[in-house]
């Protein structure tokens, strides 16, 4: 015991077993518990849930990818398969249409959430992908939030997501648009990445 208390950020190189030596003072001593036995996993990656799938989507590329392709003018959703994720990203590989038509991207329940219903105001909290308002089961109906151009195609919004202040905040065409649903989750329920269509031929995917 030195007496100080120290902060030590380790990022490892390669996966598996690992052994962590620390000292201080030109090597001459080990920290208390040194060396440290480390096992490394591979990050786990959000994809989306095929039990969790509307029934109008179809996913392919290891459930990367999202498109909707049957449904006509159902409601259709799909959750992530992590939860309570810090952020994700997701990639519109075709332009969101809007008007009556859109794709929201947020986070839900699994309580609640529909894959064959409408979710937007029953379950969760969305970015409408359109024009960048917010729509939520708390009352939001495309309140207004992101002030910019529609999302086009490539472009990608990044979600993330605080449990601590259960809050939500977005980026946008690589611009953090702050803090967009704070205090949320008031039923303390795991959220997962959520996505909800109705009713057009949209198509996204969750990028690593």
């Amino acid at each position: 015991d030195f007496g100080e208390n120290y902060k030590i950020v380790f990022k490892p190189q390669s996966i598996g077993n690992l052994i962590l030596n620390i000292k201080l003072f030109n090597n001459n001593y080990h920290i208390n518990g040194s060396p440290f036995k480390i096992n490394v996993v591979p990050k786990e990656r959000i994809r989306f849930d095929s039990a969790f799938c509307s029934q109008t989507f179809t996913l392919s590329e290891n459930n990367s990818i999202a498109a909707r392709t049957s449904g006509g003018q159902t409601s259709g959703g799909i959750l992530g398969t992590i939860k309570n994720p810090r952020s994700f990203k997701i990639r519109l590989l075709t332009p969101c249409t809007g008007g009556y038509f859109y794709t929201t991207v947020g986070l839900a329940a699994k309580e609640t959430f529909r894959p064959n219903d409408r979710n937007i105001d029953s379950s969760g909290w969305y970015l409408f992908c359109h024009d960048g308002g917010l729509l939520s089961q708390d009352g939001d109906y495309n309140r207004q939030y992101y002030r910019g151009p529609g999302l086009q195609i490539g472009q990608i919004v990044e979600i993330k997501y605080d449990k601590d202040s259960e809050s939500i905040s977005y980026v946008i065409n690589g611009v953090d648009c702050g803090v967009a649903y704070h205090n949320i989750n008031k039923e303390k329920y795991d959220l997962y990445p959520a996505f909800d269509n109705t009713p057009s031929n949209e198509s996204f995917q969750i990028v690593d």
